[in-house]
């Protein structure tokens, strides 16, 4: 999809467009008011009505698939943290029916309902506009902990259930799913750390964030350490096992 745009408008345009709507946002407004979306470009660029109707329908089911697929990730973040005592334990409480962390859940949803304000009535995403960067390293990082983790940690990944069983070329299969991830967005990060325009360049804004979300888990795991500490928990022991949901 991409590739075919880039033939019909030219890459110049789509990374003028994309500056421009980060870094003066005052001015394209004053142009136009589309979103410098690829969904939208080939929208506009479609010629057959049920080519439109598909793509108008799919971008908002994509859209709330992808909302519910992050409130499930975060309600289990939650429930893990106040498993380990770093929430207050009624995070981790389940109900009796059908053993969902609902508290989990109703605190996602809140934490989604103000970003999703902020979003829409203030620029605060603007600081964001490096999100892409962000994923791609933290995506890395977390693959290459999944290759490693059969070797480092062989008793917690025996513990855990596996899609795959088996080997593949000899190692396991989530040593070699996530070698490859961590290939790929190691190179999609080199990517978009040289090529600005691809989020729009770098703000002052957008690099304290940049520091603010990799420094600020650091600061947490220091705090949590010594928090549960001098509480006589062990938060070291408490990261080594895995939750029981």
């Amino acid at each position: 999809l991409f590739r075919s745009l880039r033939n019909v408008a030219g890459l110049p345009f789509l990374q003028g467009a994309n500056w421009l709507s980060a870094n003066n946002p005052d001015a394209y407004g004053h142009l136009t008011s589309a979103p410098t979306t690829i969904t939208f470009y080939a929208l506009l660029l479609s010629s057959d009505p049920v080519t439109k109707i598909l793509m108008a329908v799919a971008f908002p089911a994509a859209t709330v698939a992808i909302i519910a697929a992050y409130l499930l990730v975060l309600s289990r973040i939650a429930f893990a943290l106040s498993f380990d005592r770093l929430l207050p334990t009624f995070m981790s409480d389940v109900t009796g029916d059908r053993h969902v962390p609902r508290n989990s859940y109703l605190l996602s949803v809140a934490g989604f309902a103000v970003f999703v304000g902020l979003a829409i009535y203030t620029s605060f995403l603007s600081v964001f506009r490096d999100l892409t960067l962000l994923g791609a390293i933290g995506f890395a990082l977390v693959s290459l902990a999944a290759a490693v983790l059969p070797f480092v940690k062989r008793d917690l990944y025996e513990a855990t259930p596996r899609a795959f069983k088996g080997s593949w070329l000899g190692l396991p299969p989530i040593t070699v799913i996530g070698t490859i991830s961590t290939i790929v967005n190691v190179w999609m990060a080199y990517v978009v750390a040289t090529k600005p325009q691809i989020t729009g360049g770098y703000s002052l804004g957008s690099v304290l964030t940049l520091i603010i979300v990799f420094g600020w888990g650091l600061a947490a795991y220091v705090i949590a350490l010594f928090w549960t500490k001098g509480r006589g928990l062990g938060f070291g022991l408490a990261t080594r096992t895995l939750p029981p949901e």
